[in-house]
């Protein structure tokens, strides 16, 4: 059956400069991490490297040194590619500019999970919570004043910047207020960053994957809309106190550092409703209630119960998850947390009937990209686990 352990002790990280370091893994032991005596010395490297090798051990030994509302430390900054700084710095003299220097601005999924691991992140996302924001200030209006500001400020080392989104008529119909913004600095690097509002309650229809989506939700609403705990970690973006330096806030409401630290892959769920308020949320046909009933999930322990009901609720809301759980279990070697398999028997008809072939294609073709290992396990699961009511009478690969 499919093994998926958590983080190995020897994981090996690049650094910024490889050529110091020596080809085998690096053991944990060998340098300081948090509430050890004295700082990693190796010579030959610089400050920044040490910082860096010092998280490489903290993830070797399956250690993080932040937790939920610290600031973020320079170990783990030191990862932030320069040009994705440059890019923050800008948003934020941006919106200082606009008159809306208090707007949070969060980095947010998989970007976070990465700086934490020890890697040098990719794929900037980011939010802005316009909660407190006249309704006139939307993402979509900023952006708008976002090109003639560039011109104006050449000393922020953005040269150039695009709004590139093209959105269907159906998503304008929803006003989903997402925008990918591409940004050339002054060494003439682009950089695509996915660019929308943190997102409160979703709503689907039965029959599409695309949600109406309140936009005007709080950190945690955003949060807790994603499909693992280990992607629902947001980074707040602030400039340090009389600095203009930036700084980092984790924000980790659902426990994404230590399923990290785990090596375990879970849904975030509500930590502030009954099984009672959670069931009437997802269970929303007589079939999930019956099915609900089949597997005794009201028997189960509260915290139990509200795990597998907000999970399944995840995986209906967009069947693809499931295929993306298998991808991540893969790519990280992380186990599936035990609801998953409770929660899944929802989404199995959903997966089938909603989602487009080619989509799971490219789940599995990223499967594939992780080696022979990944893609037998994987169908080893999809063909021989068997789950569900009874003695467990389904299997994924009816819906696959």
């Amino acid at each position: 059956m499919l093994e998926l352990p958590g983080l190995r002790r020897g994981l090996i990280v690049p650094i910024p400069s490889s050529r110091h370091l020596p080809p085998r893994p690096v053991k944990p032991n060998h340098f300081v991490v948090r509430g050890t005596a004295s700082p990693v010395k190796k010579p030959g490297l610089s400050l920044t490297e040490r910082a860096c090798l010092a998280t490489m051990a903290a993830v070797a030994a399956k250690r993080i040194a932040v937790q939920h509302g610290e600031k973020l430390p320079d170990e783990y900054a030191c990862r932030i590619p320069k040009t994705d700084s440059e890019i923050l710095n800008f948003f934020l003299s941006f919106l200082a500019h606009q008159g809306l220097k208090d707007v949070p601005v969060f980095v947010n999924g998989g970007y976070v999970r990465d700086l934490l691991l020890g890697k040098e992140p990719d794929d900037l996302d980011l939010t802005l919570c316009l909660r407190d924001c006249p309704e006139e200030v939307t993402v979509a209006a900023l952006l708008d004043e976002m090109k003639g500001y560039v011109e104006s400020r050449p000393e922020l080392g953005i040269t150039e910047f695009k709004n590139a989104t093209i959105l269907s008529n159906e998503s304008k119909d929803k006003q989903l207020d997402t925008f990918k913004a591409h940004f050339t600095n002054q060494d003439g690097v682009k950089t695509e960053v996915d660019v929308m509002p943190t997102i409160g309650e979703e709503k689907y229809s039965e029959d599409n994957r695309i949600p109406e989506r309140d936009q005007r939700g709080l950190p945690e609403e955003d949060a807790l809309r994603r499909d693992l705990t280990i992607g629902a970690l947001l980074l707040r973006v602030q400039r340090s106190a009389g600095s203009d330096a930036l700084e980092y806030e984790l924000f980790d409401f659902y426990g994404g550092v230590d399923d990290i630290c785990k090596g375990m892959l879970r849904s975030p769920c509500p930590v502030n409703k009954t099984v009672d308020e959670v069931a009437e949320i997802v269970l929303r046909t007589d079939e999930e209630k019956e099915l609900a009933k089949i597997l005794k999930i009201e028997a189960l322990p509260p915290e139990e119960a509200v795990q597998i009901l907000w999970w399944s609720k995840v995986l209906i809301d967009d069947p693809l998850r499931i295929c993306r759980a298998f991808r991540f279990a893969a790519k990280f070697k992380f186990e599936l947390h035990p609801a998953f398999w409770m929660a899944v028997p929802f989404a199995l008809e959903p997966l089938r009937t909603k989602v487009a072939g080619s989509r799971k294609f490219t789940e599995y073709h990223k499967i594939g990209g992780y080696g022979f290992k990944a893609c037998s396990d994987f169908f080893e699961l999809a063909f021989s686990r068997t789950f569900g009511p009874g003695e467990g009478s389904l299997r994924l690969a009816s819906a696959l």
